[in-house]
């Protein structure tokens, strides 16, 4: 005996195939030895060098198929539900695959989701219990050929309630190679045990309409997955449930209501699994408008203020009051109750709430706004607008000029609103005294100062009608001492709260 090497392989077009022997059999061995034995046919012992024991498991060979799981056009199940399971086999080899294995699987053990029903073409059973998860199943591919393999499968109920993910792997004997094993195919379904759980479109434990047509909105939970298309949507006005139709296409619920309607309306959504939500809320008809008031502030002085008042709605509850600056569109006020926000109660003539809608007077100055208000309540209907109020802005002090002389000093004091009175001080500040002012013009001669010693400047004080404040300050030679203090304000112009 002569120790020789053998390389076999299979040329093709773009290299060769079916190489031996390395990776494609059991042995890892790169040079086989031993003895060869030439006759009809070559002999080589080491070529069955870790190849299973018993003859009928020895692989024709090491394959590379395509695999594939196709769940079918409903992977998303209710308990009880059936579907078609495919599996194609795709064989790239120039040999054929005779009678290989199948192995496909259905979900974890615990809980088992799913159960196979049947196998129905392309493979005959070798381990299928009835009911199991897990079959066993032959198959023969012919070269470069393909087989489908179909069975039927069942979606059983798990132990609570909720979607559930139920993988499926299928694994072909002897794919890929030892030393590189290829992964199995796979595909999910879905099983949901699962109802959905609904909320209608307006806050609270009761809705309130205008009498007439009526659409009640419901919405389903986004965070849920289930069949839309297989729940059913039912309602109980106070004859029973009635079908309104399928989840998927009912997003509201219409109705014609009497004046003086008020009923409770259960809707329920019932599942295949037999599982239901119901949700509730009382409907009633509301045809009278609410109603809204201002507390009148005839003059704002501050650079933030805010409007105000009360508003009620006797047979329903309030949604908004709005209110309009000069003819312009309305825009919503805050709504307070006791205190504290309160939007999904109802009110009352006895309970009215406050309202309250920031107006900025900061520039102004003596300009005024027309205010109107109106209150709209839940059911839309509108109460009528209020009388029109004027309020007057004024956060700017008077506007002054100064002439100095030696004896005296003149100027001018205007303001938007008015000026009250025009004061001077020749201390910085200290003390001050009345100007004469005769509403444009002011004087003040320095032999009439009864003040503190002058400081060489002089400090002119303007207050409008609605006490905003504006100080101005000149240099004067009229000083009996080189040195004073001045107490002037960091800011000229300032509006005084």
């Amino acid at each position: 005996g002569v120790p020789v090497s053998l390389l076999a392989y299979v040329a093709t077009t773009d290299g060769i195939a079916a190489v031996i022997p390395a990776s494609a059999r059991p042995s890892t061995a790169d040079v086989l030895t031993g003895t060869v034995t030439f006759g009809d046919a070559i002999r080589w012992n080491s070529l069955r060098d870790g190849y299973p024991s018993v003859a009928a498991d020895v692989p024709v060979q090491w394959i590379a198929p395509l695999v594939t799981v196709d769940p079918g056009p409903t992977p998303h199940l209710d308990p009880g539900d059936t579907a078609g399971l495919s599996v194609r086999v795709v064989n790239p080899d120039i040999l054929p695959y005779q009678a290989r294995l199948l192995t496909v699987t259905l979900g974890a053990q615990t809980p088992q989701l799913l159960e196979f029903v049947s196998l129905n073409s392309g493979a005959t059973c070798v381990t299928c219990p009835a009911n199991g998860r897990e079959w066993v199943v032959r198959l023969n591919v012919p070269a470069e050929g393909t087989r489908d393999v179909a069975f039927t499968v069942r979606a059983l109920t798990p132990p609570t309630s909720g979607v559930f993910s139920a993988p499926v792997t299928a694994t072909l004997a002897y794919q890929g190679l030892p030393v590189a094993p290829q992964p199995p195919a796979t595909a999910t379904y879905t099983v949901d045990n699962s109802v959905a759980q609904l909320s209608f479109g307006a806050p609270g434990s009761a809705i309130f309409a205008r009498p007439g047509v009526f659409k009640l909105p419901i919405f389903a939970s986004s965070s849920q997955s289930f069949l839309t298309c297989k729940q059913q949507v039912y309602i109980d006005k106070g004859a029973g449930f009635q079908l309104v139709g399928a989840l998927g296409a009912v997003s509201s619920i219409t109705d014609t209501l009497p004046s003086g309607y008020s009923a409770l309306w259960q809707v329920q959504v019932v599942a295949p699994n037999g599982q239901t939500s119901t949700i509730s809320v009382t409907v009633q008809t509301d045809g009278t408008p609410p109603s809204a008031q201002l507390a009148f502030t005839p003059i704002f002085t501050q650079t933030a203020g805010w409007l105000g008042g009360t508003a009620s709605d006797n047979s329903g509850r309030l949604r908004a009051v709005l209110v309009s600056l000069n003819r312009g569109p309305f825009k919503r006020a805050t709504l307070f109750g006791d205190g504290s926000v309160r939007m999904n109660s109802a009110q009352s003539a006895s309970s009215a709430v406050n309202w309250t809608f920031p107006l900025n007077a900061s520039g102004f100055d003596g300009e005024t706004v027309e205010v109107v208000i109106r209150a709209v309540d839940a059911a839309g209907n509108a109460g009528p607008e209020s009388e029109p109020v004027t309020v007057t802005l004024d956060a700017v002090g008077p506007l002054i000029t100064i002439t100095e002389s030696l004896t005296t000093a003149t100027g001018t004091a205007s303001d938007g609103s008015g000026v009250a009175q025009v004061q001077v001080s020749l201390d910085g500040g200290k003390s001050y005294q009345a100007a004469t002012f005769d509403g444009e013009n002011w004087s003040f001669g320095y032999e009439t100062w009864v003040g503190n010693a002058p400081v060489g400047v002089v400090v002119i004080r303007a207050v409008d009608v609605y006490g905003n404040v504006t100080q101005a300050v000149a240099a004067t030679e009229v000083a009996a001492s080189p040195d004073h203090r001045i107490y002037l304000p960091l800011a000229l112009r300032q509006a005084e709260s």
